[in-house]
């Protein structure tokens, strides 16, 4: 536990002062951004917070999207770290926006936007012989 240091509350408080549009700029960004759906995901709205939860839809490979993202450049975070049953979050992803400002909100969503494209399962194919 961090000790009481005098003057600390009112210094997170400015803090909080500070930040809190910067957070809700970012996230009304994100918001914006996801507006137009990312094929094989869906996202829960984020009232708050600086992450939020994705769903891999059965058209995508969540483990390989975790993948591709990682390869684009972008870290995000499989739903398995954050069940107690890792079979309840394998197609959940955790995508934390908290470090980005508004204006790398377009970019990060292009980029998860490449990483759901090549994560998507192959249709299958049927021979006709």
């Amino acid at each position: 536990l961090l000790r009481q240091q005098p003057g600390l509350p009112r210094a997170y408080a400015a803090h909080r002062a500070r930040i809190r549009p910067q957070y809700r700029a970012t996230r009304e960004a994100l918001r914006t951004e996801l507006a137009i759906p990312i094929e094989g995901l869906s996202f829960d709205d984020p009232p708050a917070g600086l992450s939020l939860l994705a769903q891999a839809l059965p058209s995508l490979d969540a483990s390989r999207f975790v993948s591709e993202c990682a390869r684009e450049g972008a870290l995000v975070s499989p739903g398995i770290d954050y069940w107690l049953d890792p079979a309840e979050g394998v197609t959940r992803i955790r995508v934390c926006f908290g470090a980005l400002n508004a204006g790398e909100i377009a970019p990060a969503v292009a980029t998860l936007r490449r990483a759901a494209a090549a994560a998507r399962n192959a249709a299958p194919v049927y021979s006709m012989i």
